[in-house]
């Protein structure tokens, strides 16, 4: 194949991508000036939540009593700022392809509302001590709270759905689902191995308490019911 037959190849491709008929329902229009939605800027909104609901088991390992003050503040001040824009994503994102423009008041309430959410943390922190000590329970394998918290993808997914459900009963669009959905990939993930393990039949006392850390863990959840979640 010749060099100007692989070109016009590509071009005629390229063309029919773009034609606009192809793109009806797929295609997202940005407009300059409002953010868009971001997983890279979603994980760290995560990763910096767990880093201050569970200091020195996420985020900074180094921490201590001394200095623990220092680290969360550094770590709100930039998870305000992250959780602002995602927050403003959220509001101006319509779901029909398009954003809508961006006005000054959204973007007021979207730092409003990641202030309130920033504000509610304390109160997370204690209903998520309440699920690592379900976990931790409900499993006679595990050595520790701090076992549990580590290890669990359990742990890592309802912290995930913790924040959001804050977020979803702070009025947020789309932004909570799109967390909800990071967290059942992990999970699917996990799922799939221990799927494999029951396979192969090489199924061991630590493998099973996994599975009964899970049952006791959601069994938790659904009894105190501290979670609601919208159904359609």
């Amino acid at each position: 194949m010749s060099t100007d037959h692989s070109t016009a190849i590509l071009t005629l491709t390229t063309e029919k991508l773009s034609r606009e008929e192809s793109l009806k329902g797929i295609f997202h229009q940005h407009r300059d000036g409002n953010p868009l939605p971001s997983a890279k800027a979603l994980q760290e909104i995560i990763e910096l939540s767990r880093s201050i609901l569970f200091p020195g088991y996420y985020g900074m390992s180094s921490v201590n009593i001394k200095t623990i003050k220092y680290h969360i503040g550094v770590n709100i001040e930039r998870l305000f700022d992250l959780l602002t824009g995602q927050v403003l994503a959220g509001l101006c994102f319509t779901g029909n392809g398009e954003c809508s423009c961006c006005t000054e008041l959204q973007r007021e309430e979207a730092a409003l509302i990641a202030a309130k959410f920033i504000s509610n943390l304390p109160g997370m922190r204690r209903v998520l001590a309440t699920d690592v000590a379900a976990a931790y329970n409900g499993d006679p394998a595990a050595h520790s709270f701090g076992e549990v918290i580590s290890c669990y993808p359990a742990i890592r997914a309802i912290s995930n759905y913790r924040i959001a459900h804050e977020l979803l009963k702070l009025g947020v669009p789309l932004i909570p689902r799109i967390i909800t959905e990071m967290a059942h990939i992990k999970c699917r993930v996990h799922n799939q191995c221990i799927l494999a393990r029951f396979q192969i039949q090489t199924i061991t006392i630590l493998r099973i308490t996994r599975i009964t850390n899970l049952y006791f863990f959601y069994q938790h959840i659904l009894t105190h019911q501290r979670m609601q979640v919208p159904c359609r």
